[in-house]
């Protein structure tokens, strides 16, 4: 959002980012697929994002438009696969 901001001359003072972590019941969500694992608890981040300068409603909404693009934000809506590779 920085970088962007800059490049366009918007006036971004400052961005903070906020996110907040709780595992719930699948079936507690409307917006999950049912794979059918019975009492499946899944993780649902809350992300909050402020923005504060002399910005219009449209630079705002702009900016928050980019935050949705970011490679972080992508990373944590895909699909997350671990391995270990612990050196031995």
């Amino acid at each position: 959002m920085r970088l962007y901001a800059e490049r366009k001359g918007l006036p971004l003072e400052d961005v903070a980012v906020d996110l907040t972590h709780a595992k719930i019941h699948a079936d507690d969500c409307a917006a999950c697929a049912d794979d059918g694992a019975p009492q499946r608890k899944i993780d649902a981040i809350t992300k909050r994002i402020r923005v504060s300068g002399p910005l219009t409603a449209e630079q705002k909404t702009r900016l928050y438009e980019i935050a949705e693009r970011c490679p972080v934000n992508r990373t944590l809506l895909g699909e997350i696969r671990i391995s270990a590779d612990h050196g031995d």
